[in-house]
């Protein structure tokens, strides 16, 4: 159930910035301290979301394990009351993508730094200078900023019937993160 609530509130987050709102961390905030003060949690897994990237060193593409920032916070609003929540920074467009046939893409970047949310089906993600690889499937979220003014890309192979939703971040600027891992978060 609490895992349901995380994805709903970044819908919620990402939806909002869709329709046009500027800055979806104000946003937020503003209807985090709108109602009574927040109420204790039982025991959250964790203070931090943690999710798998795709970043860049020395010119490569990488496996990086993100901590996005701030921390969570617990949700006010009648609707989500009680749950834990976090910005996701500011984003501007999102799309839906569906991949009818099996695909093995070429060496490639994304065409703007983003997240990939996996809905169905399944990609592999490889490097062309590590052996790390990472099976995406659905519930996926993954970070994205490898693109091809930066790096050289990475290698997915689609599997056929696999849909994703993109989100772009606003002036290619990511979330604020901290990098906790050369690898993806496990």
């Amino acid at each position: 159930m609490r895992l349901w609530s995380y994805s709903l509130l970044a819908l919620h987050s990402l939806t909002a910035a869709a329709l046009g709102m500027d800055n979806v961390g104000e946003a937020v905030a503003a209807w985090l301290h709108s109602s009574d003060p927040p109420q204790a949690a039982s025991s959250p897994p964790s203070t931090r979301l943690y999710l798998p990237a795709i970043g860049v060193k020395d010119g490569k593409s990488v496996p990086e394990c993100w901590a996005i920032q701030p921390n969570f916070t617990i949700g006010t609003d009648p609707s989500i009351l009680g749950t834990l929540g976090v910005s996701l920074g500011n984003v501007s467009t999102a799309g839906y993508i569906y991949f009818p046939d099996d695909n093995a893409a070429p060496l490639h970047g994304p065409g703007a730094n983003q997240y990939v949310i996996f809905l169905t089906g399944r990609g592999v993600i490889s490097f062309p200078d590590t052996k790390e690889t990472i099976d995406c499937g659905p519930g996926t979220n993954l970070v994205v900023v490898d693109n091809s003014t930066v790096s050289q890309g990475h290698l997915t192979n689609w599997t056929a019937g696999s849909s994703v939703i993109t989100v772009r971040f606003k002036d290619t600027i990511p979330p604020p993160h901290e990098v906790v891992a050369r690898s993806f978060c496990d």
